[in-house]
Formats: structure tokens, sequence, C-alpha cells
């Protein structure tokens, strides 16, 4: 969640920065999926369609890439995951630094191959066919504290897409619900305010999701407690 902090409870549990603390809030946020309108007008907007066009051109060589490489994603999860990402980072390649098929099913293993990289997409699909994650500021690694920024945002790719980034209501100078990333030797979670958006154990086997204040998500799985079927995380670099 040798001497260790308090564990992960797949429920969250109540606490401070350094564990999660309780509330509970359901709410739903759908993105959605439009195409931007082109510029028109003068040359600034002869330029602007270029710069789209060669935007677009680039989404589609790295789109083929990463599916040619992933077991889990879509050229429109991708597209869906892009659009939902910081602009600095829409550009940016895709590596795939962990994946259970290829390198085993150990949270250690995944803290070593992406330990050092940031931002990464972490993508789970259970047994039953769901496909959900989280955009990742920090590295993941065994901190045992809550960490990360506001650009953290949790996502379902399958059965259908959806993206909760922060909520930011409520927050005070006193009180800010920013229980973004949360990982120890035994869990990784994500999300708090009574339950964790999302939880694994430290075998990659079993994990939970719920209802998050910080994400104002709905449950990201088919069902709240699911066995896990793949992982892959993606490092994103310029």
């Amino acid at each position: 969640m040798i001497s260790r902090g308090p564990p992960c409870r797949a429920g969250g549990a109540a606490g401070s920065r350094h564990s999660p603390e309780p509330c509970g809030r359901t709410c739903a946020a759908t993105l959605s999926l439009s195409s931007s309108s082109s510029s028109s007008g003068g040359g600034g907007g002869g330029v602007s369609r270029r710069q789209s066009r060669a935007r677009q051109s680039f989404q589609r060589v790295m789109s083929t890439k990463v599916v040619s490489e992933s077991v889990l994603l879509s050229e429109e999860h991708i597209d869906a995951l892009i659009d939902a990402m910081p602009d600095r980072f829409r550009q940016h390649k895709w590596d795939l630094l962990y994946s259970t098929d290829r390198d085993g099913i150990s949270l250690h293993t995944l803290y070593r191959h992406a330990g050092k990289t940031a931002p990464t997409l972490l993508v789970v699909k259970d047994m039953r066919g769901g496909i959900f994650g989280v955009f990742a500021t920090d590295p993941w690694e065994a901190r045992d504290k809550f960490y990360g920024t506001g650009e953290t945002f949790v996502f379902q790719l399958e059965p259908q897409i959806n993206i909760y980034h922060w909520n930011q209501k409520g927050n005070t100078n006193a009180k800010r619900n920013d229980y973004f990333m949360y990982s120890t030797e035994e869990c990784i979670a994500v999300g708090g305010g009574g339950h964790f958006a999302l939880w694994l154990d430290e075998d990659l086997l079993y994990g939970n999701s719920a209802a998050s204040e910080t994400f104002d998500n709905e449950c990201l799985s088919p069902s709240k407690v699911f066995q896990i079927l793949s992982i892959e995380v993606w490092g994103l670099h310029d």
C-alpha cells in the first residue's frame, strides 16, 4: 500500500492526504466525441488547417502503430484518449512500457518497467470484457501516499467510452479533493473521497471500481469487483 504504511483497502479508507478519506458521491461524465471544425478565413485559417491536417496525419500513423502492438486498444479508443489529454501531450509518441501478456503479472514488475516515465496510460481489461484505466501524470512507484496532479483522469473504453476528469466542485484553500494516485508495495489506487475510482491488488489478479468524489465517476468496470485479464501501461514522450 520491512515496515509498511496503511494497507490499501478496496473500498477506500478514512484519513488525510496520506490515506483515502470518506465521502461518497456518484456522478457521471460522458465524453462527447466530436470533431473540431476547420478554421476558415484568411491566411491564419490556412495555417490552422495545415496544422490540423498534420496533427491528424500524425495521429493516424501513431494510432496504427499502437493498435498493432496493443491487445486492448482500438483506434477509436486511442482517439478518445488523445482528445481527453492536455494539449501538450496530444502529439507525443506512445511506447508500451509494461504488459501482463509480455512481462508477467506483478505490481513490482510494473513499477520496474514504468516507474521512471510520465505521463502514462494504465489500461485494464477484465474478464467480462470491460476496458478502463487512468491517465497518470506522475511515474508509478511505491510512495504510500497520494500524489499526482489535477491533469490525472480516469476512463472507461468498453462497453462505452466515458472520460472523467478532476472534480473541483467544493474545493477550497483549506480542503482540496486531490486524491489522484496512490501506490504501495501492495496495491495501486486512483481517486478518493470515500471510495477508489480504481484499485488493483499486488498480484494484478483482482481489482475493484466505485464512484469516487475525486473524479465524479461511475463504476469503470462492468462489476464493482473484477478479475483482471490483461493490463498495459503506455508511456508518452515527445
